[in-house]
């Protein structure tokens, strides 16, 4: 079994900038390439502020292992922006 990470117990994974652009009625994506690539919708908390929830299912789908992450979004003007890149690891649980 692996963690869940919501909003609900402090452990949800945002991303704040004071530079991001404005998201009003955007689509903005989180995608980790391993070995299939997960992608979900994240939610727009604020213009400074991105969120994203993952449930113990979804840390399992994307595995444990290092893996590159990117924030990408679909502004309303169909202009299409990185809005952040990076690394991420996922240790394998202890034997739930």
């Amino acid at each position: 079994m692996t963690d869940d990470y919501y909003a609900e117990d402090g452990r949800a994974l945002d991303f704040e900038s004071e530079e991001y652009p404005t998201f009003t009625n955007s689509t903005v994506t989180f995608k980790v390439d391993n070995r299939t690539v997960f992608l979900k919708q994240m939610i727009v908390i604020s213009s400074t502020l991105l969120r994203i929830e993952l449930s113990n299912a979804e840390v399992r789908i994307i595995g444990a292992g290092r893996w590159d992450y990117e924030i990408r979004a679909l502004l309303q003007n169909n202009n299409k922006i990185t809005v952040a890149v990076g690394n991420m690891i996922i240790v394998p649980p202890f034997g739930d």
